[in-house]
């Protein structure tokens, strides 16, 4: 799972937690992505419909599910996303991608800080 923010045209790693597919896509902490990747296309939005998927267009092996995270006005100020390797239920990563990237937005509604993109 990975907490991305956007930085100088770069989907850049804030937090993240290495899975299975670490040893096809590194995923480390000050980590930068394109925005090319889902991650990315997640970071730049507005995404509707559910999350941004990709099955394998970016890495042989690697699917991705991403989705937005919002500030309490509603603009994009991060993404969280999941990479597991082909063949797995993407539809089910993407639900749980989908409860992370709420649960941080509300936990930022909670706090009460105004967070710019």
């Amino acid at each position: 799972m990975v907490l991305a923010v956007l930085r100088e045209e770069r989907a850049l790693t804030v937090c993240s937690v290495p899975g299975r597919v670490e040893p096809l896509v590194p995923v480390r902490d000050g980590e930068a992505f394109s925005l090319d990747t889902a991650l990315g296309k997640a970071l730049r939005g507005p995404v509707r419909g559910g999350a941004v998927l990709d099955r394998e267009d970016v890495v042989a092996g690697v699917c991705c599910a991403a989705l937005p995270v919002r500030s309490p006005a509603g603009a994009v100020v991060g993404a969280v996303a999941a990479m597991v390797g082909a063949g797995q239920r993407l539809e089910v990563v993407a639900g749980r991608v989908a409860e992370a990237a709420c649960a941080v937005t509300r936990a930022l509604a909670r706090s009460g800080v105004e967070v710019g993109p």
